[in-house]
């Protein structure tokens, strides 16, 4: 499945990229015709903002990754229920990754979303995990966001 870009609306429209993405970010700055045009071709080419340009551009991803034990606790998918719902409400999406208890997998996956410039982290600290060093080590490289670290009762 092809994707057209903000180059082929522009192409199409005979208007600049930076228009195009005006229009379809709702700027002030674009008139309402164009707006309307933009929109109407945009919808009727099946339209997908591209998420890695834009995270590139604006330096966020809009995604937050939240690693937990395992999915197959109901306590566990309410949570990430609640994490999903306030994540949307926001604009953001969420990674979900499993250490399955364990102390290197959770490494592995922190290491792996941080790799994936993630705006934050979540995480239920797996049962192997006494040494917080990775948590902290990402901090100090300047790691904007925060961790919730969430202890589950077992």
């Amino acid at each position: 499945m092809s994707n057209i870009t903000l180059r082929d609306i522009s192409k199409a429209l005979n208007i600049s990229v930076s228009t195009v993405s005006r229009a379809l970010t709702d700027s002030h700055e674009i008139g309402e015709e164009t707006k309307k045009l933009v929109l109407a071709y945009a919808k009727a080419h099946n339209y997908i903002p591209n998420r890695m340009a834009r995270s590139l551009k604006v330096g966020k991803t809009k995604s937050i990754g939240v690693v937990i034990c395992s999915i197959d606790n109901s306590f566990v998918a309410q949570m990430l229920d609640g994490i999903d719902q306030a994540c949307k409400d926001h604009g953001y999406q969420i990674i979900i990754m499993q250490s399955k208890e364990s102390y290197e997998q959770e490494k592995a996956c922190i290491n792996l979303l941080y790799a994936n410039g993630v705006d934050g982290i979540m995480i239920s600290p797996s049962y192997q995990t006494s040494d917080f060093s990775h948590l902290k080590e990402l901090q100090e490289q300047g790691f904007q966001s925060y961790f919730l670290i969430v202890s589950l009762a077992r």
